[in-house]
C-alpha cells in the first residue's frame, strides 16, 4: 500500500528518530497480526485494528500533529473521539497534571480505550457517551470496531447515549484542548456550541465530508473565525484523482485536519 511506501522512502531523513523504527516495527508486526497486543514507546497497546493503529501511530506518536505548549497549572484537555486511547497516552506524556477527558461512543472501542489507559497506569475520565448537541438522546450509531463509527453510518447500527459537548465545555472555565474526531458530526456540534468555545485556548477538529452530506466546511471555519481562532488546514485522507473519486459512493470526498489557535 502507498502509506507503507511512502513511510519506507523516508528511512534516510529519519535515520536517528526512534518513533520512526518504533513505527516500521509496528507495520511489520501487523502485516501478520491484524488485532492483538503490542508494544512501543513504553507503552503496552490491545488494538482490535491494525490499519488503523498505524494511522494513529503515525499522526500522533510519528509526526506529533497534537503537540503543543501550556502554562496552565492543572490543563485541561477534552478529547472527543480517543478511539483505543493513543491520543490520551500521549497527551499524558505531553503535559503534566494534565485532567484528560476522554470521550469514546463505541462500547467495543471504549473497551479497549479503558484497558489501554489501566495497563499504562494513566488517570483520564472515560465518557462512554456520543457527542452530540442533546444530552441523553438514544442516537443511532454504527459500530465498526475501528476508527470509523459514526452517526451516519448506517452499517453495525447500536443505540448509544448522547452527551452535549456545550454542557461538557460549560464545566470548566479553561480548556486548554478541545480535540473533535467524531466522524461527520462536529459542524452540528460546534453549530451548538459555538458560544462556549470562549473558553477553549486550542482547538483541534478533523472535517469529514461525505458525498450524500451537504458540504460545511465554510460554516465550520466561519464559527472558528467568528471565536477568534486562526486556523492551519492539513490534508488527512489523500485524494490522488479527486474528479474520480469523489463520485464512489460511501468514500468520503474531502477529509481534513483544522488546527485552530488563538494568535
Amino acid at each position: 500500500m502507498k502509506f507503507v511506501k511512502n513511510i519506507l522512502m523516508s528511512f534516510a531523513g529519519n535515520f536517528f528518530n526512534r518513533n520512526y523504527y518504533s513505527l516500521i516495527r509496528l507495520i511489520l508486526v501487523s502485516a501478520w497480526k491484524q488485532k492483538g497486543k503490542t508494544t512501543f514507546n513504553g507503552w503496552t497497546i490491545t488494538y482490535d485494528n491494525a490499519r488503523a493503529l498505524i494511522g494513529m501511530y503515525n499522526e500522533i506518536i510519528f509526526q506529533e500533529h497534537y503537540k503543543f505548549n501550556t502554562e496552565s497549572k492543572q490543563p485541561i484537555i477534552i478529547d472527543c473521539g480517543s478511539n483505543i486511547g493513543i491520543s490520551v497516552l500521549y497527551f499524558d506524556r505531553l503535559v503534566k497534571n494534565a485532567r484528560i477527558i476522554a470521550v469514546e461512543a463505541d462500547p467495543m472501542i471504549a473497551d479497549i480505550l479503558r484497558k489501554n489507559l489501566s495497563m499504562n497506569s494513566v488517570r483520564a475520565e472515560v465518557i462512554e457517551k456520543a457527542i452530540w448537541k442533546t444530552s441523553g438522546e438514544q442516537l443511532s450509531f454504527g459500530s465498526k470496531g475501528s476508527d470509523e463509527g459514526s452517526l451516519y453510518s448506517k452499517e453495525n447500527t447500536i443505540f448509544v447515549e448522547s452527551i452535549r459537548l456545550k454542557d461538557l465545555m460549560n464545566e470548566y472555565e479553561h480548556i486548554d484542548l478541545l480535540k473533535i474526531d467524531i466522524e461527520g458530526a462536529e459542524v452540528e456540534v460546534l453549530k451548538d456550541a459555538e458560544d462556549s468555545l470562549s473558553r477553549v485556548h486550542k482547538l483541534f477538529v478533523e472535517y469529514h465530508s461525505y458525498p450524500d452530506k451537504q458540504q460545511e466546511l465554510d460554516v465550520l471555519l466561519a464559527i472558528v473565525t467568528r471565536q477568534g481562532f486562526r486556523y492551519t488546514i492539513l490534508q488527512a485522507r489523500k485524494v490522488i484523482h479527486p474528479f474520480l473519486d469523489a463520485t464512489k459512493k460511501h468514500v468520503m470526498d474531502l477529509q481534513l485536519n483544522i488546527f485552530c489557535y488563538r494568535p
